[in-house]
């Protein structure tokens, strides 16, 4: 008996080719895809929830503790002299930036997925 169930979403021409690409490239059936993209959605927030909570208590001890105190030292920052090699963020306004001053804005699972490739 099946257990699976069958959902029909609808996308945009120009994504749903990307989405047949990535398919492709990686030798995975669409709902194969589209499955691991939800899990990996879902998991990245709850990975972003726990980075978050641990920053805000390392942010409190530097004295970090309002958006005029983050505004201040956004300046001093090294993306903001664009010195950063990329931008962690769960933030989908600045994800769908992809990048800014040409520094790459990743999720915090494409950040660690990138950083197991390199260890």
């Amino acid at each position: 008996m099946r257990t699976a169930k069958t959902v029909s979403i609808t996308l945009p021409p120009e994504l749903l080719v990307k989405a047949q690409a990535v398919a492709h490239r990686e030798h995975r059936t669409m709902s194969e895809l589209f499955r691991e993209a939800l899990r990996r959605y879902m998991t990245g927030d709850e990975e972003w929830n726990a980075l978050r909570k641990r920053l805000r208590v390392r942010g409190k001890a530097m004295g970090i503790e309002s958006e005029s105190d983050v505004e201040r030292l956004s300046d001093e920052y090294p993306v903001a002299r664009g010195r950063a090699d990329c931008v962690v963020s769960g933030d989908r306004h600045l994800l769908n930036l992809q990048a800014f001053k040409g520094i790459p804005i990743l999720t915090v699972r494409r950040f660690l997925d990138a950083l197991e490739t390199t260890l």
